[in-house]
């Protein structure tokens, strides 16, 4: 993951951008909150997908980045992902 400060935008290296956007969707209910999904792009056979992470404090930004790594510790343990 790594945060454009200047523009309040998280980008985060994923296998599958349908993951990130279920965890938005959670985060965005779970802690009351509204970041939003900008977009997915493959780089050089990397998806990268786009949050808007602005109006977050660091804790908030570092709580979302612990629940994606969670998430895909769990995907993993259970052999849904190979990545």
């Amino acid at each position: 993951m790594e945060l454009d400060s200047t523009k309040g935008i998280l980008h985060i290296a994923t296998g599958d951008y349908e993951i990130v956007k279920d965890l938005v969707s959670l985060f965005n209910e779970v802690y009351k909150e509204s970041i939003v999904y900008k977009d997915s792009k493959d780089i050089d056979g990397v998806m990268f997908s786009y949050i808007d992470v602005s109006m977050l404090s660091i804790d908030k930004i570092f709580l979302f980045g612990s629940m994606f790594g969670s998430k895909i510790r769990e995907l993993r343990d259970d052999k849904n992902i190979d990545w």
